[in-house]
């Protein structure tokens, strides 16, 4: 399935946009900061749009910062895609358009709110690492949004301090977790390992080899980019 090119792309954007269009619209984007991760949401779900037909009303879920709104409008205006976009509220009227697709921006605070759908198509998840607690609110809503509609992620931080339990906690927020284990409970002790350092409460740390494992594991469903320059 050809990508729509909905705007000029890099090489590693298009890369990205092209895998999880393959896939069918899952999977995470962990590029650097300021690399333009929200234009290969866009791509990849202007392009399933279009080959799949889905007809209006169609809506797209971004989830994000409530800051980032006013990117991910100049975003849409950019690439000049003509969908409606929709501040999403819990208390707000669920506006859609019936002529062209909608997208709707949820707050990273308030997709706790966003009950199902059936207009629901797509949903982008920006800033990933925010979901990575499954245990959480939001962690949980996202789960449960990914389990129902495509979804991919959109993550400028794999993980901090060597915790290997922040990639498996954004796998599991996109749906593509049992790739690599079922639960987290398994998850740890098949990639993790107590080192008991005299307190109370040993402190788990990655076996040897454990993250190559797992990327390896969800390299169909990833794509990772961090330029030096």
């Amino acid at each position: 399935m050809e990508l729509l090119e909905i705007a000029p792309l890099h090489d590693a954007q298009r890369r990205a946009a092209t895998k999880f269009v393959g896939t069918g619209g899952r999977g995470i984007a962990w590029h650097k900061v300021g690399q333009g991760k929200s234009r290969i949401g866009l791509e990849v779900f202007a392009t399933l749009q279009l080959h799949r037909e889905w007809e209006a009303p169609c809506i797209i879920v971004v989830v994000c910062r409530r800051k980032a709104f006013h990117t991910w409008k100049d975003e849409i205006e950019k690439c000049k895609l003509g969908y409606y976009v929709h501040e999403w509220e819990p208390k707000g009227e669920r506006v859609f358009e019936d002529s062209m697709p909608t997208v709707w921006l949820v707050s990273a605070d308030q997709v706790k709110d966003l009950h199902p759908n059936p207009y629901i198509r797509a949903v982008v998840v920006d800033e990933l690492y925010m979901f990575k607690n499954p245990k959480s609110a939001r962690g949980h809503a996202v789960a449960a949004l990914s389990a129902r509609y495509p979804t991919v992620g959109l993550s400028g931080s794999i993980m901090t301090a060597g915790n290997i339990e922040d990639v498996y906690g954004q796998a599991m927020a996109v749906g593509i977790h049992k790739l690599v284990s079922p639960n987290m409970t398994k998850f740890r002790t098949e990639y993790m390992m107590s080192i008991n350092v005299g307190g109370a409460f040993p402190l788990k740390s990655a076996r040897r080899g454990a993250y190559k494992k797992i990327m390896d594991k969800l390299a169909p469903y990833v794509d990772v980019y961090f330029p030096t320059k």
